[in-house]
């Protein structure tokens, strides 16, 4: 995710690179979109099929419905309030 700079209204500092860039509102949302994506994919990376299908006892869901909610979040954040196109989810792709 950047982080918005002091010395002009359109520098942004992207976090682990020491490097300033300048963004418009299309590359700060893409920034951010990537940068939690890959976080997220490297969070699941590990979990099998046998660890995301697992119900937990109580009321807590499984991983692997965690992962289809933050990707169909992804979908509409990215396609649908950015984009104003249909979810891919909702296309049937």
């Amino acid at each position: 995710m950047a982080i918005r700079g002091s010395e002009s209204d359109n520098a942004w500092f992207i976090p682990g690179t020491g490097k300033e860039a300048l963004m418009d509102g299309v590359g700060v949302l893409k920034a951010a979109f990537g940068g939690a994506h890959d976080w997220y994919q490297g969070t699941v990376a590990d979990v099998d099929a046998a660890q995301a299908n697992h119900v937990p006892p109580g009321t807590a869901h499984p991983i692997g419905a965690l992962i289809a909610h933050v990707l169909h979040c992804e979908d509409f954040m990215v396609n649908t309030a950015v984009q104003g196109k249909p979810a891919i989810w909702e296309q049937g792709g």
